[in-house]
């Protein structure tokens, strides 16, 4: 495999000093890539999908909180201990697989969450029957159809189940879709970890802190191990304040005792008197504010100077704009608004679209600069060396073959049940944009740590695009994004701990199937427990009207956040900036300036001080050679103290509201 790195002319932005790669580059290269899915890595995703699955379910249900990484290292530090008790430590591989099954199976069951339930919760609730189409007259939950929720009627809403005839095909719908997913995902990652792992050598911050944390909870290395202790340590303290004491207070007490707000510091009410429709705060997670220990100096600058310019300024000149292009924005802004609801409607009506034009540019122009590492990058893998095989890369015929059949198979599947709708568009959403999507995603990943989220309402922004009057295509997409840039994460921290490739692939297989099927039967348990929404899941109670409110909304046509002249204006905006940069030998960030976008400031802002106290302050006090050797370990000790106190803090919530509720 080849790991050569990009030189000063190509698409670099001086990522990160990878002199200072805490994993050394001798594991990196190391030849054996050993096996890691084993039958003891087995058990443990059969652990996490029996029970970490649920809690985390329960507990998003319980309070709207994704306790993803504390169900991550409990587990992984639980059962590494147990092994090293028995005598029969884990290895390396082995937490490595465990580690990445249970972060991708624990949020599993959310999602099907909202497959489901939520659809069934949609078709019955009253402010579903307030919406109608505006081109028949008829109330939208009677044109809802049968393939995606069981219809008005059907028994499975008094038994409150989702094991019976009516729901098998939206079942069956859903699943394809998932398979489509899961093939388009692979083959995307396989091609992002060939282009900026074996090619351009990308750092990946994430990555190394992750890899950092399987080892030292498998080898309990002596260094390693101080630097992990005093990271968990200062982060756990951190965490009782932010997290311990408010989610404790609330569901023991019923008392609201906030020390630290989480996740940030709202300043923006503060500003709206002189920046009016401005975002504005301060970040409060220290995994964030750790993590750019690891990232370079000029991408967080880029990153600041983007989110500032965006959510701050951009928001409070759109307001100040006296033409219409922005009047639903100053309409809707009013003072006393917080940063959720300042950046649902500033992402609604100003922002779409740029995101949009940035992503494009920040996937074409590196891909230009860098056409020789592409062009390299598909040759590899369309002739595949040994290692390469033993890695677990598959031939690029069957790479590519998987993709087109991942994003060609659903949008056979969207045409066969919206026939009406243009074909083209489906076409050039998932074959195309999920391709630019993916790249994009996984550059942010390899430099700045950020993952980027699918943009929020692009199908339904297309939708209104394409001049559909159809209800159907609202129940069904196509693909529109890819998990390919977070498996590509672990795809590298498979190379940080000489894991085979396939084996994280096959898991990840393997944990998507397990967790689909405990997901349903557990969800289904919880709904026949007790109805969702309801007291005994209090969260569903104030976001799924909202969320129902949301739906019935952009079906009755009240949004439209797709600007083709936005999208140009942009992509040319930025493009030039880039252009002008680089012939003027300017310092510049594209990555930079893209991730700030998709960034708000609280977040920026903490990254940014973060960067400046790891590498200006701590690196002194720590010594610059123990900091660059060991930062990663340092941040995997923070991210595993602030899982565990949360862990801890949810375990107590959780007893503490256990009782049995009759099914009645």
């Amino acid at each position: 495999m080849n790991n050569t790195r990009a030189n000063s002319t190509e698409p670099d932005e001086s990522l990160l000093d990878n002199s200072s790669e805490s994993v050394s580059k001798a594991t990196i290269a190391a030849p054996v890539m050993r096996q890691g899915l084993t039958w003891r890595s087995f058990m443990a995703i059969l652990y996490g999908a029996v029970l970490m699955g649920p809690t985390v379910l329960y507990l998003y249900l319980f309070s709207g909180t994704m306790y993803v990484s504390p169900a991550i290292y409990v587990t992984a530090l639980l059962l590494t201990e147990i092994a090293r008790r028995a005598g029969k430590p884990l290895t390396r591989q082995e937490v490595n697989v465990l580690f990445y099954a249970i972060s991708w199976g624990a949020a599993l069951p959310v999602t099907l969450l909202t497959g489901t339930i939520f659809r069934a919760y949609f078709i019955t609730a009253p402010y579903s029957k307030m919406f109608k189409d505006p081109f028949t007259g008829e109330p939208i939950v009677k044109l809802i159809p049968s393939w995606w929720v069981p219809p008005l009627g059907s028994p499975v809403y008094a038994f409150r189940t989702l094991f019976h005839p009516d729901w098998l095909v939206p079942l069956l719908l859903m699943f394809a879709n998932t398979v489509f997913n899961v093939l388009t995902t692979i083959s995307l990652a396989l091609i992002c970890a060939q282009l900026y792992i074996e090619e351009e050598s990308l750092p990946w911050p994430r990555a190394q802190v992750q890899a950092e944390a399987c080892i030292v909870m498998a080898e309990r290395q002596t260094d390693r191990a101080r630097a992990f202790t005093m990271g968990a340590i200062v982060s756990m303290f951190w965490a009782f304040a932010v997290y311990f004491i408010p989610i404790v207070s609330r569901s023991v007490f019923d008392v609201s005792a906030v020390v630290i707000p989480a996740p940030w510091i709202d300043l923006s009410t503060a500003v709206e008197n002189y920046l009016p429709g401005a975002i504005l705060g301060i970040g409060t997670d220290i995994f964030m504010f750790a993590i750019s220990f690891m990232i370079s100096e000029r991408v967080l600058l880029f990153m600041l100077i983007s989110s500032l310019s965006s959510w701050v300024i951009g928001n409070h000149l759109a307001y100040l704009y006296p033409g219409d292009f922005f009047a639903k924005w100053r309409e809707e802004w009013t003072q006393g608004m917080t940063i959720p609801l300042l950046y649902q409607r500033s992402y609604l009506h100003i922002w779409a679209s740029p995101i949009i034009g940035v992503s494009i540019a920040a996937a074409v122009i590196p891909l230009f600069r860098g056409r020789r590492y592409v062009l390299k990058a598909f040759s590899s893998l369309a002739h595949l060396s040994e290692r390469s095989k033993e890695a677990g890369y598959l031939p690029l015929p069957i790479i590519l073959a998987m993709y087109l059949i991942g994003t060609g198979g659903s949008v056979a599947l969207f045409h066969f049940f919206v026939p009406g709708f243009p074909l083209w568009m489906p076409i050039l959403i998932s074959i195309g944009w999920v391709f630019i999507y993916t790249i994009v995603a996984a550059r942010m990943e390899a430099e700045a740590a950020i993952a980027f989220p699918p943009i929020p309402y692009l199908w339904q922004g297309v939708i209104l695009f394409s001049g559909y009057q159809g209800i159907d295509a609202w129940f069904l997409s196509p693909l529109v994004s890819s998990a390919g840039s977070s498996l590509t994460v672990t795809l590298k921290g498979g190379y940080l701990t000489n894991t085979k490739l396939w084996d994280l692939l096959k898991a990840y297989i393997i944990v998507i199937l397990l967790c689909s099927i405990s997901g349903l039967v557990f969800i289904n348990l919880f709904w026949r427990i007790a109805p969702i929404p309801s007291q005994t899941y209090p969260w569903t109670m104030i976001t799924w009207p909202i969320e129902a409110m949301m739906l019935g909304s952009w079906i009755t046509r009240q949004f439209n956040i797709i600007k083709p002249t936005l999208i140009a204006v942009s992509f040319l905006v930025v493009t030039s900036l880039y252009i002008v940069c680089t012939l003027l030998r300017i310092p510049f960030s594209l990555i930079g300036i893209a991730t700030g976008l998709i960034t708000l400031p609280p977040h920026t802002i903490t990254m940014f001080l973060g960067g400046f106290v790891g590498k200006r302050i701590l690196s002194r006090l720590l010594g610059r050679e123990w900091f660059e050797n060991y930062r990663a370990v340092l941040i995997a000790g923070i991210a595993a103290g602030q899982g565990v106190m949360v862990g801890l803090a949810s375990a107590i919530a959780l007893i503490s509201k256990n009782q049995w509720v009759l099914p009645y």
